[in-house]
């Protein structure tokens, strides 16, 4: 399989042939230390500080290259090369969460890269055997490994689908407790090489297949960067179906074969909107041919998911030919690709960097709905989060509706009696005016209805309303943030 050399002025870097040739690429191999605040999504107002362990690669221009995981709002961050016992400040140059990639800078200068350099691949292998490099208490380690497959995959919440590498991982089964839970991190970032090339960097282990964020992609994105410091991961905000049915071509009477997958939903929302239409079938995307399954054949990879293409040389803003049929005759639209936001979601996945917003209305409290707070349920949330609340990640944000408020617990007083079984439930109107987020609740709750808030709920099997003394209300507020020790009532940015 052919590969190619990365702009060397972007991703120089030493990696080893195997385990014996550490020593002549050893300065290139960073340890990298992150304390960061940990905010709570299900008591909002707490926090505490977690430290993980990383492993970085320096790249040309002194900067260490690692995943995003881990180093939002740190507050210390501190690297260290291999063989060498002194810690070095450092600070984040640029962080995508999108694309889970970040570089960071030393305070004390410029980490010397190796004398000699050889580059990320290219293109990566889509089988055989890899080294997995990390550190083990302080030193360079290395596992062995073999590239299960390269695809596409689909993470729910996560707005981008773009390439990736399946590792299946040989841990030594006989590594202390930190280091299995350094393995285990979404944060570790482990330096896979395949020969003398880099070929990702791990973004999540399972306890045998590790992810890994291929080096392909990540040349791509340093490289865009590099061009346009604003650069930013592109996506398609469109549902498909596939359409493998002979029934399907017909019944939208499209010619021969079936090919192709037809459009199922646009959100109103999103920059596709009165562009791409349900019951088009979208034929190619920018030449590559789709096949009915949702594939198109990429010449590096075989057969992928369609949404590489939003990935694969392009950026936002880029533009995309797609080539559909609509109402029995083809159509060619080109379209400007959108920037990825979690906020464009109804339920946004995450929100970085940011401390979590509330409302405490006499003991109510609100918050606006994320992913984030579903995860407050443990590892296993999407199983044991409130069904009530689970099922709206798979909607899609309306006009009047472009985030969601959650009722997320009651704290009992006097103020609020009769109303501690109404957690868990999401808000619709405030004293009748629609509620997308905590500014909407703020203005509502300035305009009491004949000397009370009412607070209604969307439709569950339970009471929808809430109805509280807007003349008792602030009384109630100051004394449930002083008898549970609150910091304060309201967080909103």
């Amino acid at each position: 399989m052919k590969r190619g050399a990365v702009c060397a002025c972007a991703l120089g870097l030493l990696m080893a042939v195997g385990q014996g040739a550490l020593a002549e690429w050893a300065p290139s191999m960073v340890w990298i230390e992150a304390s960061a605040i940990r905010h709570s999504h299900y008591q909002p107002w707490s926090s505490s500080v977690r430290t993980v362990h990383k492993n970085g690669v320096v790249v040309e221009d002194g900067k260490v290259l690692t995943t995003a995981e881990g180093l939002e709002n740190a507050t210390l961050l501190r690297v260290r090369v291999e063989g060498d016992g002194r810690w070095r400040l450092a600070s984040v140059d640029w962080i995508d969460p999108h694309a889970n990639l970040a570089l960071l800078s030393a305070a004390e200068g410029d980490i010397r890269p190796a004398e000699s350099t050889s580059p990320f691949a290219r293109q990566v292998p889509d089988s055989g055997p890899v080294r997995i490099w990390h550190f083990l208490d302080g030193r360079a380690v290395s596992a062995p490994g073999t590239v299960r497959r390269v695809h596409v995959p689909h993470v729910p919440g996560r707005v981008v689908a773009h390439l990736m590498l399946e590792v299946i991982a040989e841990f030594d089964a006989g590594l202390s407790d930190s280091a299995s839970g350094a393995a285990e991190s979404a944060a570790a970032s482990q330096i896979v090489a395949a020969g003398s090339e880099v070929i990702g960097l791990g973004a999540g282990y399972d306890g045998k297949l590790l992810a890994v964020i291929p080096a392909s992609f990540i040349a791509g994105v340093l490289e865009r960067r590099q061009r346009d410091p604003d650069a930013a991961l592109a996506w398609y905000p469109f549902s498909w179906q596939n359409g493998q049915s002979p029934a399907i071509a017909a019944f939208l009477g499209l010619p021969g074969r079936p090919r192709g997958v037809v459009v199922s939903a646009v959100p109103a929302l999103s920059a596709f909107s009165g562009h791409l239409l349900p019951r088009d079938l979208i034929l190619s995307i920018d030449a590559f041919e789709i096949e009915s399954d949702g594939s198109y054949l990429d010449p590096s990879y075989g057969y992928l998911s369609l949404h590489n293409l939003s990935t694969r040389d392009k950026f936002a803003g880029d533009l995309s030919t797609f080539e559909i049929w609509r109402e029995g005759r083809p159509l060619s639209i080109e379209l400007a690709l959108p920037r990825a936001r979690y906020t464009d979601a109804l339920v946004p996945d995450r929100d970085f960097g940011r401390r979590p917003q509330y409302a405490v209305v006499g003991g109510l409290v609100f918050q606006p709905f994320t992913a984030d707070y579903l995860r407050s349920w443990g590892s296993e949330w999407r199983k044991s989060s409130p069904f009530r609340l689970r099922h709206y990640l798979r909607e899609s944000p309306l006009p009047g509706r472009r985030h969601l408020v959650v009722l997320s617990q009651v704290l009992p007083d006097p103020f609020n009696t009769g109303y501690r079984d109404f957690a868990f439930r999401i808000v619709d109107r405030v004293n009748g005016q629609s509620i997308s987020n905590l500014r909407d609740l703020e203005a509502a709750l300035e305009r009491p209805r004949h000397g009370f808030h009412v607070v209604e709920l969307l439709p569950d099997r339970g009471p929808s309303r809430i109805v509280l003394d807007s003349a008792g209300l602030d009384e109630a507020t100051r004394r449930v943030v002083d008898r549970y020790g609150l910091p304060e009532a309201r967080v909103i940015h």
